[in-house]
């Protein structure tokens, strides 16, 4: 009876998990897939086969644009800048529209040489628009006056490095994703080639960098292989492997001290994140059949473009607000039983784990990040559930030694 009773219990925790964790679909008035995300505050691009769509409200209504011409399957990558929106194609180059999608023009001039318009990503740096592309390395284009593009590719070995997944502007440094064996390029501002800089070694598999970010001072990347963070300008490289294979394709969304990545491979994807500067991951969820290419955070929702389309869950990883941020204690973590736990019932949370404990607080936000419950914890506490409704918790503990997270399930 006790066996079946926990089997309940652990059957009901995932179901309640799966449930919480459920991604919605945007009803985009055109089938096929979101290749590329981007957004500033509650403005949100998303880039469609041959369609760009857009909201100004966080995604709560969308908008399309008019059909780009020629253009038969992805618009890959998008950077808006001084009321121009920029698009690039996998396969036509790159596109300009100076009303917000009305219309769009050709804006391919100078990439003519092979693979130059298989356009993987855009980057702005000043007044300069760079372009990566699979084959053909790196392009940049001046935006002001009438320029075109040019290759951009000193420093880039032909043999290896041409073919270019990523590009990112962090800080007035661009970082480029090239090549499959260990290491990406790095152009530093006011300078024309690029550096060479080793993230691993090279153990005979693929492994190039698919997606850059950077966490409070800290690089952050994705590869095929793993993720890796640097806190020393890129000089050396802590690898963290989620033991998963190979990855087809990465993002990574970072706010203050935490990462969001989605990785894909074969017809799976996984969100992994980490609260605290990239110390410590966890993983927030796993779908299967279908792959993710690109995600952003907006509104108090994930987003992500996903080959079956537009989809959305609400952020309980960037969106849990802490009161404070204090120093990380390895070996701190919190019990919650039970778990799952009856609504109207009473649940217990210690605080556990080797390192020093002391008085602190804990906080329970709900599955949209409000604060639903705080309290001053010493080691263990007891508390009445009532008020809350069914659903998924976050239990997160803070003290001057350390915090912890932990997810609480409630049921009815």
């Amino acid at each position: 009876m006790i066996k079946s009773t926990w089997l309940l219990a652990f059957l009901i925790f995932n179901i309640f998990i799966t449930h919480a964790q459920q991604w919605l679909k945007v009803e985009l008035d055109a089938p096929g897939g979101v290749y590329a995300l981007w957004n500033s505050g509650d403005t949100l691009y998303a880039g469609h086969d041959s369609i760009f769509y857009y909201s100004f409200d966080a995604g709560n209504t969308w908008n399309r644009s008019a059909r780009f011409p020629d253009v038969e399957y992805g618009i890959t990558a998008i950077q808006p800048h001084n009321g121009v929106i920029y698009a690039g194609t996998s396969g036509w180059g790159v596109f300009r529209s100076l009303n917000n999608g009305d219309t769009w023009e050709q804006f391919s001039q100078g990439l003519t040489t092979l693979g130059a318009k298989e356009v993987s990503a855009l980057a702005l740096r000043d007044d300069t628009l760079y372009a990566t592309t699979i084959g053909a390395g790196v392009y940049r284009r001046p935006l002001s006056g009438n320029g075109v593009w040019t290759a951009f590719n000193e420093g880039l070995p032909f043999s290896t490095s041409w073919n270019v997944n990523t590009i990112s502007n962090l800080d007035g440094d661009l970082y480029a994703g090239a090549g499959a064996n260990g290491y990406f390029y790095v152009n530093r501002k006011n300078t024309g080639h690029w550096q060479e800089i080793q993230f691993d070694q090279f153990n005979g598999e693929i492994n190039g960098v698919q997606s850059f970010g950077k966490s409070n001072g800290k690089i952050v990347l994705s590869s095929h292989e793993a993720v890796y963070t640097s806190d020393d300008n890129g000089l050396t490289w802590t690898k963290h492997s989620f033991g998963i294979g190979l990855a087809s394709t990465s993002s990574i969304v970072t706010r203050g001290e935490k990462i969001v990545v989605s990785i894909s491979k074969a017809a799976r994807f996984y969100i992994y994140y980490s609260i605290d500067n990239g110390v410590t991951w966890w993983r927030d969820d796993m779908q299967s059949g279908v792959v993710a290419n690109s995600i952003v955070i907006a509104g108090g929702n994930i987003w992500c473009g996903r080959m079956d389309g537009l989809f959305y869950k609400p952020d309980t990883i960037t969106g849990v607000e802490e009161d404070e941020t204090p120093q990380k204690t390895t070996g701190t973590g919190l019990s919650v039983y039970p778990n799952p736990a009856p609504v109207d019932g009473t649940v217990t949370i210690s605080v556990t784990g080797t390192g020093q404990h002391g008085s602190g607080v804990l906080q329970i936000y709900n599955i949209a990040g409000e604060k639903v419950y705080s309290a001053v914890i010493e080691n263990t506490l007891t508390t009445k559930l009532s008020g809350f409704a069914s659903g998924l918790y976050i239990v997160h503990y803070t003290s001057e030694h350390g915090s912890a997270t932990q997810k609480l399930v409630i049921v009815r």
